[in-house]
C-alpha cells in the first residue's frame, strides 16, 4: 500500500502540471484498478478509481472519467473512506469538465464533513456546484470562504483552484477589476507549481478581466 500511495501521489502531481502522459504511470494506474476492483476493498479501490478520473481528464481523456467517476459512486462504503472528502474538489471539477455536474453533485450529497480539511472540502465543492447553477454571487462567497481555509491550511492547489474560482465568477457577475486580485493570486500559485494547464486557463481570464476593467 505504501507503494501504491507514492505512485498515486507522483502521478497526481504530474496531471497537475500537464507531465503525466510523457510517463509511464497511466499504464501502472490501470493495472492499480484492476487489481484493486480483484481486492475490492473500498479505500484501495476508491482511491485508485479517484485518481484514474483525475489522470484521465489531465491527458484530454475527460469522457472516459465519468465511467470511472459512476463506478466510484457505487463503491460500497467509500464515502466513509479517508481519502474520499479530500478528493472530492477533484472529483467535482472532472465531472463538470466532462460536462455531468449532476454527477459532481451526487457525490458529494449526503456528506458530513467531521475534520477541518474536509470542511474546507466541503465548502469548495458547494461552491463549485453553486457556480454550475449560476448562483455566481453565493458561489463567489464560497470560494472567497475557501480560499482563506487552504491557504490557511497551506494547500496551494486548493487555494489556487478556489482564487480561480471567485475570479470566474466574479467576472461572470460584471465585476472585471475585483475579479483580477484573485486571478493574480491563483496564478501567482499555479506558477510556483508548475501547473501549466490550469495556468494557460487563468491567464486568458486574467487577461479578459484586465481588458473590461479598462487598466
Amino acid at each position: 500500500m505504501g507503494q501504491v500511495d507514492l505512485r498515486s501521489a507522483e502521478a497526481r502531481m504530474l496531471a497537475r502540471r500537464g507531465e503525466l502522459d510523457q510517463t509511464g504511470l497511466m499504464d501502472w494506474i490501470r493495472q492499480a484498478v484492476a487489481r484493486a476492483r480483484e481486492l475490492g476493498e473500498p479505500q484501495y479501490l476508491g482511491g485508485l478509481l479517484a485518481l484514474a478520473a483525475i489522470a484521465r481528464t489531465a491527458v484530454g481523456e475527460v469522457r472516459d472519467a465519468i465511467p470511472l467517476l459512476a463506478e466510484l459512486e457505487h463503491v460500497p462504503n467509500v464515502r466513509h473512506t479517508l481519502d474520499y472528502l479530500r478528493s472530492l474538489p477533484d472529483l467535482v471539477r472532472v465531472a463538470i469538465a466532462a460536462g455531468d455536474a449532476d454527477l459532481g453533485g451526487r457525490l458529494a450529497s449526503g456528506l458530513k464533513p467531521v475534520h477541518q480539511l474536509d470542511q474546507h472540502a466541503a465548502v469548495t465543492t458547494r461552491a463549485l456546484l453553486a457556480e454550475q447553477h449560476g448562483e455566481h454571487a453565493e458561489a463567489a462567497a464560497l470560494f472567497a470562504d475557501a480560499a482563506g481555509r487552504w491557504a490557511r491550511f497551506e494547500v496551494p492547489w486548493e487555494q489556487a483552484q478556489v482564487l480561480l474560482g471567485q475570479g470566474r465568477c466574479l467576472l461572470a457577475l460584471g465585476s472585471p477589476a475585483e475579479a483580477r486580485e484573485p486571478l493574480r493570486a491563483a496564478r501567482g500559485i499555479f506558477s510556483l507549481l508548475g501547473a501549466s494547464p490550469v495556468l494557460a486557463d487563468v491567464s486568458r481570464l486574467l487577461a479578459e478581466a484586465t481588458a473590461l476593467a479598462g487598466s
